[in-house]
């Protein structure tokens, strides 16, 4: 079941009952850029130096990406300083509310 979190800007985002709403994060335009720059993940994982286990849990929010990654990533995928928060920083919204 999920349940509805508001944020400090008010804005209110899904997640499941045992999630911390502060901490989840989605990847869906780091996922899309991976893609357009590189094609797939193994590839942007080998070029971060990580494993495509270890992209993984972190595009799933079970690992952080670390300040080297994003810095690293913003240089591989050309991604400029003022567009990081779209990247690495994005909360799902809620669609539907439970209550």
């Amino acid at each position: 079941m999920q349940k509805r979190g508001i944020s400090c800007d008010g804005n209110e985002y899904c997640l499941n009952e045992s999630e911390d709403w502060e901490c989840i994060l989605h990847y869906i335009r780091l996922r899309a850029r991976i893609r357009e720059k590189l094609g797939s993940d193994v590839v942007f994982a080998a070029r971060l130096g990580i494993s495509k286990t270890s992209l993984s849990l972190r595009l799933n929010n079970q690992l952080h990406f670390s300040q080297r990654d994003i810095y690293n990533s913003m240089r591989i995928l050309q991604i400029r300083p003022d567009e990081v928060g779209a990247y690495f920083f994005e909360r799902p919204r809620c669609e539907e509310f439970y209550f």
